[in-house]
């Protein structure tokens, strides 16, 4: 770090789009190259990012989406003492290129954001929370090749909000403590200025993270308008014994829809599917962990499952997926699948593991996988049969087989497994 800049960088590049299944890498549909420069400080964030993205998917031409991302982004904070509360100050600078010449689907884009945020909190003596936000965001963007919008426009949005909170707490004759929090917010915002095209927020996610938000648009060149009132409820329970849970519920209403909000985003409409989210946490290393939205007609519109168990010998984590059929964001049909991954201790020198991803839309297997590792103080050997289903056109069905030796010449550690720090002829 130089004047506590920071710089990171991480490179990816495959000579064919069939590298990473070859030979055993990451199963990545994208490459993901980055170089990046921070400095973070109590008050004050300064970040430079230069990212580039290669498609490995069959359906993508590597011209037609940005290849070519720049942001810089520095974000101020003040406590002035007349004004009371925080004040925030933004600046953020983008562009995103497509090699492509083409009207339209060669859109290139560069946009500048001001934002100003005031924000301030107040606790009464019953321990009610208040807080109060308040702000005005300014968008500059110049659009390259596409007839649709003029090369340059400009929106400002004001906005503001008012939340509640009544956090409360109860220990019982058991010694269990439980928490509850209902929640109340408030706000408006009104965006004015010309249309821009959607490049970065086509897919938005509604979950505990962004209830609270004033736009739930994960990117600038969408935001939300108009007034829209959000309730909600915190839960949890801490028993004496280890085991605890934890429990959200909200949802979102608004004086108008936004037509960008696609239906299995859960934020669709005036009112939004109510927001479900759980998790529950066992003693000896057994964790689950659920996230869903629930439609008007308390069906579900997409849902998260998932489990780990990690105890002595036994590390097993495994995932449930559904998502409802959404043309928008390119699912023709229901999404359904299963993701299992294990490993178990057979004794202090050998290691079995499984995993499996599987379809349950096609009724079909994704990948599997089986392997055995044996580790001692002077070799580890790893053997391995993996199968891969899903085919494309630079990608076959295939079935690997691996076998490694290494040589141990220092210590070697494993989870609780520790071997003698030298190898000698009597092992």
């Amino acid at each position: 770090a130089v004047h506590d800049f920071k710089l990171a960088f991480d490179l990816k590049i495959v000579s064919d789009n069939a590298y990473l299944v070859d030979y055993d890498l990451p199963d990545l549909d994208r490459l993901q190259s980055e170089v990046s420069l921070t400095r973070v400080k109590r008050n004050s964030l300064v970040r430079l990012g230069l990212n580039h993205f290669k498609s490995l998917r069959d359906s993508e031409n590597d011209a037609l989406i940005p290849s070519l991302i720049g942001d810089l982004s520095i974000q101020r904070r003040f406590f002035p003492a007349g004004l009371g509360g925080e004040v925030r100050l933004g600046l953020d600078l983008h562009s995103h290129n497509r090699t492509s010449a083409l009207d339209i689907i060669g859109r290139d884009i560069d946009s500048i954001t001001v934002d100003m945020d005031w924000r301030r909190s107040w606790i009464s003596s019953a321990g009610l929370r208040t807080d109060w936000q308040m702000g005005i965001s300014s968008d500059i963007f110049d659009i390259h090749q596409d007839s649709r919008f003029p090369p340059q426009v400009t929106r400002n949005t004001p906005r503001a909000g008012l939340r509640f909170r009544l956090p409360m707490t109860r220990t019982t004759a058991s010694g269990a403590t439980h928490f509850l929090e209902p929640i109340a917010q408030l706000s408006w915002s009104d965006v004015g200025g010309g249309a821009v095209p959607n490049d970065q927020s086509g897919f938005v996610e509604f979950d505990q993270g962004n209830l609270l938000s004033l736009s739930r648009f994960p990117a600038h060149d969408r935001r939300e308008d108009g007034l829209a009132f959000v309730y909600g409820l915190n839960w949890a329970r801490f028993a004496p014994g280890g085991w605890q849970a934890s429990a959200t519920v909200g949802q979102v209403f608004r004086q108008t829809q936004h037509p960008d909000f696609t239906v299995s985003s859960g934020l669709s409409g005036t009112s939004s599917d109510i927001l479900l989210a759980g998790q529950l946490k066992l003693n000896k290393g057994v964790a689950l962990t659920a996230r869903g939205l629930l439609d008007d007609s308390f069906g579900l519109s997409k849902m998260e499952l998932r489990g780990d168990w990690d105890y002595k010998l036994v590390d097993f984590s495994g995932s449930y997926l559904w998502l409802r059929a959404d043309p928008v964001e390119g699912r023709a049909g229901n999404l359904s699948e299963i993701w299992l991954d294990s490993t178990y201790d057979l004794n202090p020198n050998w290691q079995a593991s499984a995993n499996l991803r599987y379809d349950i839309s096609d009724a079909r297997a994704t990948t599997a996988g089986l392997g055995f590792l044996y580790r001692n103080e002077c070799v580890t050997v790893d053997i391995s049969l993996n199968r891969r289903y899903t085919s494309s056109t630079s990608i076959e069905p295939s079935t690997d087989f691996g076998f490694t030796i290494s040589l141990n010449g220092f210590a070697v550690e494993s989870g609780s497994k520790e071997y003698r720090q030298t190898c000698n002829s009597n092992s």
